[in-house]
């Protein structure tokens, strides 16, 4: 396994602990963080909110659903491989 399979693994189970906190968040208050608030409304509860690459994850809401975005590793929307943008909603429709 190369470092980017491993990398590319390891966002995806940190998405899953992110959504995890996101779903418990909307448990308690019946709704998701504000786009403004992000991921700093559960960071407490999380080690980081970095991607493998050390760029933030991207967070999405319209109050009801919600996605993660991580770049990958070159860091820019789009991309192939390694490179190529993860989606927390790609993850959860493949469980």
């Amino acid at each position: 396994e190369s470092m980017d399979e491993a990398d590319v693994k390891l966002c995806k189970v940190e998405m899953t602990t992110i959504a995890g906190q996101l779903k418990k968040y909307y448990t308690e208050h019946r709704e998701f963080p504000d786009n403004s608030t992000g991921l700093s409304a559960v960071e407490k509860h999380l080690e980081d909110t970095t991607d493998p690459w050390g760029n933030e994850y991207q967070y999405t809401t319209d109050g009801t659903t919600f996605n993660l975005i991580s770049l990958g590793k070159d860091g820019e929307q789009g991309g192939d491989d390694a490179g190529a943008d993860i989606s927390y909603n790609d993850i959860e429709e493949s469980e």
